[in-house]
């Protein structure tokens, strides 16, 4: 059955439909509710406490009133009673309410409650005289756009659910949902959709999670067995890596050396290198990269270092050069604003072998880069790059191993679903003499009191930071903005010193510019947006501000945190805030007293959910449909066990399977379209 044959949906309806994500029956069917609204419980009137959402059972004492108030509005009342208490009613611009109510007829009405003393009120409530329909059922709330209504939805999948239920077929293979006592995905479906109790609820949406978690994890599964299903590099053992690691003029700590370790066990195997090395902000990640990068170069590939943006990349290519000065590696920086000139000279020297480390953005991945022997490929911040991409760099060498890097830890939860391509090494310590970062959160008022304390910064010879969400100003929100803000600062408190402003929305050659300046400490005071995130290191800086700090995720505020503290001098990080709900305030206080970036990420998943933690709708890894990967964590634990389970003993091979094969094979499909995170 076709969308269009369903009673309602039209070509205007059907293009709504489309943007939801939803092109035919089945789409409709997994299209699940957010939320349910629970009318199947008839309350007494005396019960009822100030915002309740309820049904009330009663009849009205006489007919409505309308008064008008002004041009477009008017206001319809009457007073209602039950067995046990009177309750005010009452309806905005619905006039002809008059002519439906009669008295001593009885009515269900369902909304919210409004309590103040003895005075009880109900504003616009859904009223039926049957308790059915709309009222004494179990009522769902969908997710909607334009021109779709709540209505709409359930009409639709009403007319779904008669005509096409019997097309849906089970995932889960019928043993598996016997031994864990999982219905089938028809009735999982059908109760989503309608529950008629909690717990029929609670039996659908296990199901329909288990499902959802085990594809997920089957297809990540499957895609690190095929990348270890061929014979791949296998680096000589030689020692070359504690070579590197001799010449260092610092000491590492036990976590670098232990990724070091892993990551030299996997290059001399016969198996590829898939693996992500997560530390957090100034946890020392390059420098084991460089010596993955060291022992490529010594045993005769090339490397391909890839960062999500020409800042980043360029710092890396800095860095790098200087760290291999002395050791006959050659350093080439591909980005996408080099000019012609300069691009043609560095194509020729990728392909003939002549640059033996690459460092550059996305345009590494470009049909025309052509490398000589491409042997290992390093991505910085694995959350910027999705499976996609690092295939398709991958595949333009002769099956390269692959190291990926993120300063945002990953909650183990987060690891079984969306990391289960890859090994994880963790670096969980700093590297010594790093002092913690003095962490502060205050209100305006403070403004003048921060300015004079970078200022005496600046003059014991440091730099500073200032952060601000938007570039422009908005009618909807009162924040600052980087060039209202950049021009107010000026005028007001540094007016004497050389300040810098940088910002997305500027041409790359303009933010290479001015970032080079404050890296070499022209510019004394950046005042910048979140484009300073990830990967910027700047010594001399040791003051960071945030402006409107409570618009900001923790983990978002931990990784501009991580800007400064890049050196043994002590460091300041200052929330500027407007804290006002409990959540704000709570995230203000988490930051004041927490350093760890793994504490933080967790809190962050549990008070913003994976869904945002992740930016999992505008990235490219397919959105999760019902599953949470914080309230589902101990599901996603089991789910991974299943896994090992069905691979161990190679149950895929069975008949029983073929519909979670079908899946799963979809699902990485999904997971390879993509070629970029954003």
């Amino acid at each position: 059955m076709e969308l269009s044959e369903i009673k309602g949906i039209g070509t205007k309806k059907l293009e709504v439909l489309n943007s939801m994500g939803i092109h035919d029956v089945n789409d409709l069917l997994n299209y699940f509710p957010t939320r349910y609204e629970n009318r199947s419980i008839v309350k007494n009137i005396s019960q009822l406490k100030d915002q309740d959402n309820c049904v009330i059972k009663v009849k009205f004492i006489d007919k409505p009133v309308t008064r008008y108030i002004r041009k477009n509005l008017n206001l319809t009342t009457a007073m209602a009673f039950d067995d046990t208490a009177k309750i005010n009613v009452s309806w905005f611009n619905q006039p002809f309410i008059r002519n439906q109510i009669k008295p001593d007829t009885t009515y269900y009405l369902y909304g919210k409650i409004q309590r103040n003393r003895n005075q009880i009120k109900i504003s616009s409530p859904i009223m039926s005289k049957k308790f059915g329909g709309k009222i004494g059922i179990i009522y769902p709330i969908y997710k909607l756009k334009k021109g779709i209504t709540n209505n709409d939805m359930i009409k639709f999948i009403d007319y779904a659910l008669k005509n096409s239920i019997n097309e849906v077929k089970s995932v889960i293979p019928y043993s598996m949902r016997a031994s864990y006592k999982i219905e089938s995905k028809r009735d999982a479906i059908k109760n989503i959709h309608k529950p008629t109790s909690y717990a029929e609820f609670k039996k659908a949406r296990t199901a329909l999670v288990l499902e959802e978690i085990l594809i997920m994890q089957l297809a990540m599964r499957s895609i690190k067995i095929s990348n270890n299903s061929s014979d791949y590099i296998e680096f000589a053992k030689d020692d070359s890596i504690n070579e590197f690691v001799s010449s260092l003029k610092f000491e590492l700590t036990k976590g670098q050396l232990d990724a070091i370790k892993d990551i030299e066990q996997d290059m001399i195997s016969p198996r590829r290198m898939n693996r992500l090395i997560q530390g957090d902000v100034g946890s020392g990640k390059t420098v084991v990269a460089e010596a993955a990068m060291f022992k490529a170069c010594k045993c005769g590939y090339q490397c391909a270092f890839m960062a999500p943006t020409d800042i980043l990349a360029t710092q890396h290519f800095e860095s790098v050069s200087e760290d291999f000065k002395d050791s006959g590696i050659r350093v080439c920086l591909l980005k996408s604003d080099l000019s012609k000139a300069d691009k043609e000279i560095t194509l020729r020297g990728i392909k003939s072998g002549y640059f033996q480390i690459i460092v550059g953005t996305h345009a590494i991945i470009q049909d025309f880069v052509e490398f000589n022997k491409l042997g290992l490929v390093i991505t910085d911040e694995q959350h910027r790059f999705g499976v996609g991409q690092r295939k398709k760099i991958s595949d333009k060498g002769d099956n390269p191993d692959v190291l990926v890097m993120t300063a945002t830890p990953i909650p183990r939860t987060l690891a079984l679903s969306y990391y289960g391509d890859l090994d994880i090494s963790t670096i969980n310590e700093m590297p010594k003499g790093r002092k913690k970062v003095e962490t502060y959160s205050v209100g305006f008022s403070y403004e003048k009191r921060i300015a004079n304390f970078i200022r005496k910064q600046i003059n014991l010879g440091f730099q500073a930071y200032i952060v601000c969400p938007l570039i422009e100003e908005s009618e909807s929100l009162d924040l600052e903005n980087v060039t209202a803000l950049y021009d107010r600062l000026n005028r007001e408190y540094f007016s004497d010193i050389n300040i810098g402003m940088l910002h997305g929305k500027m041409k790359s050659t303009e933010k290479d510019e001015i970032m080079k300046k404050f890296i070499e400490g022209d510019i004394k005071i950046l005042v910048s947006t979140t484009v300073i995130e990830v990967g910027v290191n700047v010594k001399r800086a040791n003051v960071i501000v945030i402006y409107n700090a409570e618009r900001f995720g923790l983990s978002q505020l931990h990784q501009l945190r991580g800007r400064v503290g890049r050196s043994s001098d002590q460091a300041y990080c200052i929330l500027i805030n407007n804290a006002s709900t409990d959540q704000q305030m709570e995230r203000m206080n988490i930051m004041v007293t927490t350093n760890s970036g793994f504490e933080l990420s967790q809190k962050d998943l549990l008070m913003r959910g994976s869904g945002d933690l992740l930016g999992t709708r505008q990235s490219g890894i397919p959105m999760l449909n019902i599953a949470d990967l914080e309230k589902d964590a101990e599901l996603i634990e089991k789910v991974s066990m299943v896994c090992d389970f069905i691979l161990g003993n190679k149950l895929y091979q069975k008949d029983e399977y073929e519909n979670l094969n079908r899946e799963v094979v979809k699902f990485k499909e999904k997971l390879l379209k993509d070629v970029i995170f954003n």
